[in-house]
């Protein structure tokens, strides 16, 4: 980067700098981002002096291999392998009697989003009561007409991008959902804050 680039400006200028999901970042990475900021502030100090603040769920890191290779791999110990139901082991028992509490401690990661929306939908078709499912609206913003042509809402509700909701939300009272947005900061609705659905029609 150029001391005299638009970036090298931004970054000059920049009294705080935020780096989000600090796990996915090698350490190379960091200090190259060290080495940077040293060079654009023309000091020794650590990033230049700026004040970063690194954020991440160290939890959700892959187990390290000291001095591995790629081709190393890690042996998964047998109590933590479920060879039958995965949904009927991690929520053992009837999830109708059971507390909100012992549900939200317990979580199944998956692969895809195609993967989690199946799971969460027979999830939540073994909750009482009736379902209810809200839709978004999806629609293209182009000036090529040939994009609303080839794009249309139908295809782009079979989109399951990562980051975004589904196309159709279904939820059930006392389902826990996981908020995707900032939406209200003053009131505590952050990113990924989970809340129970208590609303019903």
């Amino acid at each position: 980067m150029r001391s005299t680039s638009p970036e090298a400006d931004k970054l000059l200028q920049a009294v705080l700098i935020i780096i989000d999901e600090i796990t996915m970042l090698t350490k190379d990475g960091l200090r190259s981002i060290d080495s940077l900021l040293r060079d654009l502030m023309n000091n020794d100090k650590t990033f230049g002096g700026k004040v970063i603040i690194i954020g991440g769920d160290f939890r959700q890191t892959l187990p390290v291999v000291p001095r591995g290779l790629l081709c190393d791999s890690i042996e998964i110990p047998q109590h933590m392998v479920v060879e039958e139901n995965l949904i009927a082991a991690i929520y053992s028992g009837n999830m109708n009697v059971m507390e909100v509490e012992q549900l939200a401690k317990r979580v199944i990661l998956a692969p895809t989003n195609k993967k989690t929306l199946e799971m969460n939908r027979s999830i939540i078709s073994k909750l009482q009561d009736e379902p209810h499912t809200f839709y978004n609206s999806d629609s293209i913003i182009s000036e090529n007409q040939n994009d609303l042509q080839n794009y249309p809402p139908e295809f782009l509700h079979d989109l399951t991008p990562s980051g975004m909701p589904s196309h159709a939300l279904m939820l059930k009272k006392g389902v826990i959902v996981m908020l995707l947005r900032n939406l209200n900061p003053k009131e505590g609705l952050l990113l990924r804050h989970s809340l129970i659905n208590y609303w019903s029609p």
